[in-house]
């Protein structure tokens, strides 16, 4: 084929440094060197725009800006640093576009004052300091998946994490998620709820208000289950919100015409996530909607995507999935695709299925 002639051209001539070097001199040549260098250093270098980003969190530089700019100089002796390294780390910083310059001062800018203002996000990147002292080998990561530290964060799935850390980790970074399935997803409509894998509630939480009078059902691990209904007995919401304990490999205890799977599917294997799909399908009302929300490839973008690569190989289950394979899966399991909802957001997707089985 002419496609396959021209990629073996294109990779002989480009693997020979000699013609790299003579492509490079010519007008087209050197703008596309340029940029091809530019890439390259970004992936060798991008490692530090997150630890500088860790690093500012860390010291309280966005803390110390919020709402307002300093001059370096002072900037730096708040935060205790001596000029060298308060230095680097502006720069890195301004590099990354979480600082801008204000005259003589810096201060925040928008992606700098939303990390300053959203707990969730600053729960993840400290959270991403597992999966980075993992990929301080990364060859035994993809060669040895699920062996590391973030492997042994989590309480599911034959790892050992405490349930505590990890439920206080999904509760911090529900912010993120609630608010666009609120603005996607008409829960009034439905009469009876369940959350699936829903830690201590603050989805349900938030649902609770949008349906007052829908019945909601929230299931999880048992150790994740009790600590659930230890918030809600001391917030008062005990009557509002049924917690079941939900063991791995169980079914739901439950029907229901609306049931949430909100990042559930991502961080599991396909035969789990299709025996998931499965539960969901046999305890849906007719007529009733499984929502599936979480980040999905394709969407996410290149930089997501190859996150959530390394991610779930530390991990050692799941994938980041096309909308189409869920799709697959789901119908094996019983479901039919019914809406894919649109997100402001290029790291949550929603898809809506329903039950093609009889209950």
């Amino acid at each position: 084929m002419i496609r396959d002639r021209f990629h073996a051209l294109r990779d002989r001539l480009l693997g020979d440094p000699v013609w790299r070097e003579r492509l490079a001199r010519l007008p087209f040549g050197s703008a596309r060197s340029a940029r091809h260098t530019r890439e390259l250093f970004g992936l060798v270098g991008g490692f530090v725009f997150s630890q500088a980003l860790a690093a500012g969190i860390d010291l309280g530089l966005f803390d110390l800006l919020r709402g307002r700019a300093l001059p370096v100089e002072e900037l730096g002796e708040r935060l205790g640093l001596p000029p060298a390294g308060r230095d680097a780390l502006v720069q890195a910083l301004l590099a990354a576009g979480l600082l801008e310059r204000r005259g003589a001062a810096v201060g925040l800018s928008i992606n700098g004052l939303v990390i300053a203002t959203d707990p969730g996000i600053v729960a993840m990147i400290r959270h991403n300091r597992l999966l980075y002292r993992d990929l301080s080998n990364p060859a035994a990561v993809f060669a040895h998946p699920g062996r590391g530290e973030l492997a042994r964060f989590w309480p599911y799935a034959g790892h050992t994490g405490e349930s505590g850390d990890y439920s206080e980790l999904m509760r911090v970074s529900a912010g993120f998620v609630v608010p666009l399935l609120l603005s996607s997803v008409r829960f009034f409509r439905f009469r009876s709820i369940v959350d699936v894998g829903g830690g201590t509630g603050a989805l349900l939480q938030a649902i609770a208000r949008e349906a007052p009078r829908a019945e909601l059902h929230l299931a999880d691990l048992p150790a994740v289950a009790a600590l659930a209904r230890e918030r809600f007995s001391a917030e008062g919401a005990a009557g509002r919100i049924a917690v079941h304990d939900l063991p791995e490999g169980a079914g739901l205890p439950i029907k229901a015409d609306c049931i949430i799977f909100s990042r559930l599917l991502h961080d599991r294997d396909d035969e789990e996530a299709f025996r998931l799909l499965r539960v969901a399908a046999g305890a849906l009302q007719p007529g009733g909607r499984l929502i599936v929300a979480e980040p999905m490839a394709g969407a996410a973008g290149p930089e997501a995507t190859a996150y959530f690569a390394a991610y779930f190989a530390a991990l050692g289950s799941g994938r980041l999935r096309e909308p189409q394979q869920i799709d697959l899966l789901a119908g094996r399991a019983g479901l039919r695709p019914n809406r894919r909802l649109r997100t402001p957001s290029p790291l949550l997707a929603i898809r809506t299925y329903v039950s093609v089985r009889r209950n």
